[in-house]
């Protein structure tokens, strides 16, 4: 950096702190917010349903899902019926932690360690991992 850039840089710096600290000596009180009723949800105010976000986040890209017309890749394990083979935990824990317990019916043989991404815990929101581990368990 040259040292007039630095220097202009400098007085720049030093100006904006001086114009922050020069503010009104005897500021205008901020009245107290009022109480007010948090709204109550509605059936419009849902999230997304359990179809839609297996479309949503990609998950039918990898898997199929008869129920579901977007849901016909054969990269991971079919879950047209995974509710019939899995409790709600399993398949909380295979969202969350895919290479916790890998399945052994991918359509090539066993599923291989990290082919399910593991950021579903961070890129969804307690709720939607709710809706869609209960769908997929309804999934008989």
């Amino acid at each position: 950096m040259s040292m007039m850039l630095l220097r202009w840089t400098t007085i720049g710096l030093i100006g904006a702190a001086l114009l922050a600290a020069c503010g009104d000596a005897d500021p205008t009180p901020t009245p107290a917010p009022t109480a007010t009723a948090a709204p109550v949800p509605t059936a419009t105010a849902a999230g997304p349903s359990g179809p839609e976000l297996i479309v949503s986040m990609g998950c039918a890209g990898c898997h199929t899902i008869d129920s579901i017309p977007e849901a016909r890749e054969e990269v991971g394990p079919d879950l047209s019926h995974i509710g019939a083979r899995a409790d709600a935990a399993y398949i909380r824990e295979s969202i969350l932690d895919p290479n916790a317990v890998t399945a052994s019916e991918c359509p090539n043989g066993p599923c291989p360690i990290g082919l399910m991404p593991p950021m579903f815990g961070i890129i969804m929101s307690p709720e939607e991992i709710d809706t869609l581990v209960a769908y997929l368990t309804g999934l008989q």
